[in-house]
């Protein structure tokens, strides 16, 4: 009986595996386009049937609405940045450190994930708030002479983007690394590259 249930799964090519399970994700993905689609002619048509792109004309053309649009991209990039810059490394130690570390990087990572995003932000004011932990120890040390302005300014924006994405980053990039064959990196250490050579080319 075991080996009438696993036929039908034998018999689909090894080379149809991959564009078989693709058909869920293109299913999402025209879901996702049809509903952009259906936005799209909402906000040209609106109450009538006449196409209008005055609204789109504004965006491009209003200086206003064309500075929030390069200020929101700004800040987009600056949030990207930093998450690439603080969780290529967490996710390159969790792959090559001890599996017991490992774990727990990945209990914590985990445990962020699960809980409420808004929380996580709000957070954020017990540690660059006015009265948080950064500007206490900046007045405590003497180096400014009263709180630094982190919150309500694109800065305190960009941290809060990278703290609420960071764990994507970081379990994207683990995922990535986590295929690469640890002996790769050996090799090209007895052959005589540097860490840096290894880190960047291999």
């Amino acid at each position: 009986m075991t080996t009438m249930s696993t036929m039908p799964f034998t018999r689909v090519p090894a080379r149809l595996v991959p564009y078989l399970l693709s058909i869920p994700a293109l299913g999402l993905l025209s879901i996702l386009a049809v509903a952009m689609a259906s936005l799209f002619a909402a906000s040209v048509h609106g109450a009538t049937s006449a196409m209008r792109t005055e609204q789109y004309r504004n965006i491009i053309g209003a200086p206003t609405y064309r500075g929030y649009f390069l200020r929101s991209l700004k800040i987009a990039v600056y949030a990207c940045i930093g998450s690439i810059i603080f969780g290529c490394p967490v996710a390159y130690y969790m792959e090559f450190t001890q599996k017991s570390r490992r774990r727990l990087i990945l209990m914590f990572i985990v445990l962020l994930l699960f809980s409420d995003y808004v929380m996580r932000v709000y957070s954020l004011i017990l540690i660059i708030g006015n009265n948080g932990i950064i500007n206490r120890a900046l007045l405590w040390l003497g180096l400014v002479h009263q709180p630094v302005h982190f919150m309500y300014a694109e800065l305190g924006v960009v941290v809060g983007l990278i703290m609420g994405n960071g764990p994507f980053m970081i379990l994207s990039v683990s995922s990535i690394l986590g295929r690469i064959d640890p002996h790769l990196g050996q090799a090209a250490s007895l052959l005589g590259a540097g860490k840096w050579a290894v880190f960047f080319r291999i």
